[in-house]
């Protein structure tokens, strides 16, 4: 297995790497006769300009979870503005930005923009299959939802399976109420597994219906809450 580990996290990666019977880094690949496996722990920084991340002008959607946690739905900007935006939080963690307007709505914007980690592991798992000769869809698996935004980076003939715990995060990524579009709006397949994401990895690996993932971003890494059941070896083997 190849595995290619991201910048972050590095506790993380040097477990990911233990279980990796042959390393390489994205600087130096080699043609391998076997599918690669991407493994990208990322941690979570919002990266977009400060004047588009402005205080929220309302709140348009909220429920709690059964732990008293709020999802809420918050509006930045106004129609017209070119940041008008949508964003999820979490309690007190931002789980995803999109952009309102239908001209910007499918730019890949706060957590995993043109140029993140993501999108070169993604571009490196193209370049090696086309230097094999293979066909160019890749399967991207993302251990977090949020609204979606990894789906941006996605082209026609992509799958990209999404594994969230959160079912009021689902419906919302899926575009109740007409905030997010991103699993919509993307050409490639998008599934998403709604539960526990290492259970549900588990149970598939014993029915036989393992992914063979392209490329696996682990993305549930927020605030001081981290689930230590991912931490394990067998989360990241």
């Amino acid at each position: 297995m190849r595995a290619v580990i991201g910048l972050s996290l590095m506790f993380m990666a040097g477990m990911a790497q233990a279980q990796a019977s042959n390393c390489a880094s994205v600087a130096a690949p080699q043609a391998m006769p076997i599918r690669p496996t991407v493994v990208a722990p990322f941690a979570s920084e919002m990266v977009l300009p400060s004047h588009q991340l402005g205080a929220p002008t309302g709140v348009l959607s909220q429920a709690y979870d059964e732990t008293l946690a709020v999802d809420q739905v918050l509006e930045t900007g106004r129609s017209g503005q070119p940041w008008h935006q949508y964003s999820l939080k979490h309690g007190a963690i931002t789980h995803g930005v999109q952009f309102a307007s239908p001209e910007r709505r499918r730019e890949a914007i706060a957590y995993y923009t043109p140029g993140s980690g993501l999108d070169v592991a993604i571009a490196e798992q193209r370049r090696l299959r086309e230097a094999e000769g293979r066909p160019a869809g890749l399967r991207i698996g993302v251990l977090g939802l949020g609204v979606g935004s990894t789906a941006a980076l996605s082209r026609a003939g992509d799958t990209v399976r999404f594994y969230e715990i959160n079912p009021k995060v689902i419906s919302l990524a899926w575009g109740e109420g007409g905030y997010f579009s991103y699993l919509k709006d993307t050409p490639a397949r998008v599934e998403v597994v709604e539960g526990d994401a290492r259970i549900s990895l588990e149970q598939e690996l014993e029915r036989g219906q393992g992914q063979a993932f392209d490329v696996l971003a682990l993305d549930v890494f927020s605030s001081d809450s981290i689930p230590l059941h991912l931490l394990t070896e067998e989360a990241v083997a």
